[in-house]
């Protein structure tokens, strides 16, 4: 691949290790086309344009024959039941030019992702997670939308945050739509903080006092456990936060860093709290927990961390205890920085390259990123992309659907958050921490009772390799 300086070998390596776990983003549908087997020749497709060209010219209209019928792709989690089938019923009442079809991939979202586009079966508009698509761009599998942004006057869609840059652009181009946002706040019950007579946690939480109050609200009773502090998240996520909220960092810049900074001696003290709330104290649970069942939903912690993408496990029909928990949020715990360090996240649309009805296509996406369609995300809890819903909407509408007495803690944290790293290829949150991996093995380690400053010097040299090796590619 002379265009990104990936090989043809590299990308089906992508193909077959693309990321698992991932953060739930989207739902399931009515009307779901579900793509199970390959039946064409792979065709990769060369590399990306390396300057950015935008031009207000679309390209000409082809003969009309009936409807464009334009593929989606869709997440296939369940924690977002309905609301893409409502969008799918919007579009379908407003829009008569298009047929829109959904394809919701359950399982491996981006395993799947790539093996469409290897087989040259991708579908047109492809809903991918901020951090995760930049090795689609490198590789020339999706669009560039600059032209069609100006050919419609819509940058208005693309708000100017930070989070939402990272997110949209990759050198100098832009290739995602902002669908959907989030972050990461502390949500708290507030039936255990009353059992054990703790004051309720405010906005202005410190990591002292945080880490104080998981202490002191684990405890036995009943023969029942009560973990003080749950990671309903992405565990490594947090790991980050905890070692960024003084004004450290792990990574030299957030976006292809050039150097590995683990071995920091104040970020190996955090890590070595981590391991001890956790694996020693048993403050927090481990994987085994987890697997038994427990969560935060049941009412087995006093804290967790989690995004507004869950508020429909806590309060209504969808709750996981039934009647719904006593519940509260608020910011996320800051350091000396006194900002919130917890991971944010933006996700949204982009344009497959091989699609044949890229104008169609664009057209979805400014339905997508319209106020009707918007309001559809801010129903089922997550944070709409553009920012008068999120501001003026979506705070309301959870206060009366999920019970949220304090949403603006999620508009700050997802103003303020950032990624835990992106690049265009291996150096990505779902890759550093797949099976295998430095830092996974290291967690394991941890749990067998080794300290981190004994583990995470070597760490870092791993991961420097990975980003040397990510630059010679580059080069």
């Amino acid at each position: 691949m002379s265009g990104s300086g990936m090989s043809r070998r590299k990308f089906l390596g992508y193909t077959a290790i693309a990321c698992a776990g991932v953060l739930a983003q989207a739902c399931t549908q009515e009307k779901i086309v579900e793509v199970t087997k390959v039946v064409k020749e792979t065709v990769v497709v060369e590399g990306a344009p390396k300057e950015k060209v935008v031009t207000a010219t679309p390209e000409p209209k082809k003969a009309s024959t009936g409807p464009a019928i334009v593929r989606m792709s869709v997440w296939g989690a369940a924690v977002d039941q309905g609301v893409y089938a409502g969008i799918a019923s919007l579009f379908e009442a407003k829009v008569t030019d298009i047929k829109l079809t959904m394809e919701t991939y359950v399982g491996n979202y981006y395993t799947k992702l790539m093996t469409n586009f290897a087989a040259g079966n991708s579908a047109d508009v492809l809903y991918t997670q901020g951090f995760e698509w930049q090795m689609l761009a490198d590789l020339g599998l999706v669009l560039p939308l600059d032209a069609h942004i100006a050919a419609n006057n819509a940058q208005s869609r693309w708000p100017e945050f930070e989070i939402y840059k990272q997110s949209t652009v990759w050198h100098d181009q832009t290739y995602m739509s902002p669908m959907d946002s989030g972050c990461y706040s502390l949500f708290y019950n507030k039936d255990i903080f009353d059992k054990r007579g703790e004051p309720y946690p405010t906005d202005d939480l410190t990591w002292d006092e945080f880490k104080a109050k998981v202490a002191r609200l684990t405890f036995d009773e009943g023969g029942k456990h009560t973990w003080g502090y749950m990671h309903e998240c992405y565990e490594f996520q947090v790991w980050a936060a905890i070692m960024r909220k003084d004004g450290n960092q792990e990574w030299d810049r957030i976006v292809e860093p050039t150097k590995a900074q683990w071995d920091q001696p104040d970020l190996i003290a955090e890590i070595d709290w981590i391991a001890r709330e956790e694996y020693v104290e048993k403050w927090s649970p481990i994987d085994s927990d987890w697997n038994a069942g427990i969560s935060f939903w049941n009412g087995n912690g006093a804290m967790a961390m989690a995004g507004p993408w869950y508020l429909p496990n806590v309060w209504g029909a969808k709750a996981v205890t039934p009647g719904g928990l006593n519940y509260g949020v608020v910011e996320p715990p800051k350091g000396k920085t006194g900002k919130i360090e917890m991971p944010a996240q933006c996700s949204g649309h982009m344009i497959g390259k091989d699609s044949k009805v890229p104008e169609a296509a664009f057209k979805v996406i400014m339905f997508l990123t319209d106020d009707d369609a918007q309001k559809r995300i801010a129903d089922g809890g997550r944070i709409p992309a553009q920012t008068k819903i999120a501001e003026e909407y979506w705070p309301g509408t959870v206060k009366d659907a999920y019970n949220v007495d304090n949403p603006q803690a999620f508009i700050t944290g997802q103003r303020e958050g950032r990624y835990f790293v992106i690049s265009g290829g291996e150096i990505t949150l779902n890759r550093l921490t797949a099976a295998g991996q430095a830092l996974p093995a290291a967690k394991e380690a941890m749990m067998a009772g080794a300290l981190a400053k004994d583990l995470i010097p070597d760490v870092n040299v791993k991961l420097q390799a990975k980003i040397d090796e990510y630059w010679s590619t580059r080069k």
